[in-house]
């Protein structure tokens, strides 16, 4: 009878087991073929959140730009302003007489030339308080429309009781340009028009223009 030496069958016992342990270790590591398409996924995936975020770039981008343009048509506004104070102050008779009053530029859009201005000058000693506010209302008409896009302007003076004020006048200073603040609807779609018109204080006559202006407002006291 051939008996089996115990320490040549525990170490075939080892042995095996080792072997197991070695497949076992090869199957649960050993590469998978549809591993390689998850990092495919990955990277599609990526791309499409970075596509997300430079669209959102772009147009933070393209609104700067908007905010910084109107921002520069502003100030250019506030000065248009000022030399349309100062243009009132050296004439009171003439704003006195109505001869600055100006409801009707904005409503159309034709521009004042060079010529027209020049045949609308008055000398000494034939310019009178008349005549110079024609000749003061044609510069400066001239000026806000070089100056902005679509630009015009609006004098009114103010009613009291059925009197126009003497001495004090609102003026407006209107351009067109493409919007910057959107309000929306109250349904949450659309653009209210009604508050985006009201944004700037335009006046009625502004508001009735078919694309929403800017507007600078001043109120002109001699």
């Amino acid at each position: 009878m051939q008996t089996t030496n115990p320490a040549t069958a525990g170490d075939q016992a080892q042995a095996a087991m080792r072997a197991l342990s070695q497949t076992r270790h090869w199957k649960l590591h050993r590469p998978r073929r549809w591993q390689f398409g998850a990092s495919l996924i990955e990277v599609l995936v990526s791309l499409l959140l970075l596509s997300f975020g430079m669209l959102a770039m772009g147009a933070m981008q393209g609104y700067a730009l908007a905010a910084s343009k109107n921002s520069g048509h502003r100030g250019v506004a506030a000065t248009l302003a000022n030399e349309v104070a100062d243009v009132l102050r050296a004439n009171p008779q003439g704003l006195l007489g109505g001869g600055y009053d100006l409801t009707g530029y904005l409503s159309d859009a034709a521009s004042i030339t060079t010529s027209q201005v020049q045949a609308a000058k008055c000398n000494y000693p034939t310019c009178t308080s008349t005549t110079l506010a024609s000749y003061d209302l044609a510069r400066l008409k001239a000026r806000v429309r070089g100056e902005l896009p679509n630009g015009g302007l609006q004098l009114v003076r103010p009613t009291t009781a059925g009197v126009q004020s003497t001495t004090e006048a609102d003026l407006w200073i209107v351009w067109l340009e493409p919007k910057t603040i959107a309000y929306k609807a109250s349904s949450g779609t659309g653009l209210n028009t009604t508050a985006e018109k009201e944004f700037d204080g335009c006046p009625v006559e502004a508001r009735a223009l078919a694309q929403i202006p800017r507007c600078f407002y001043m109120r002109v006291v001699l």
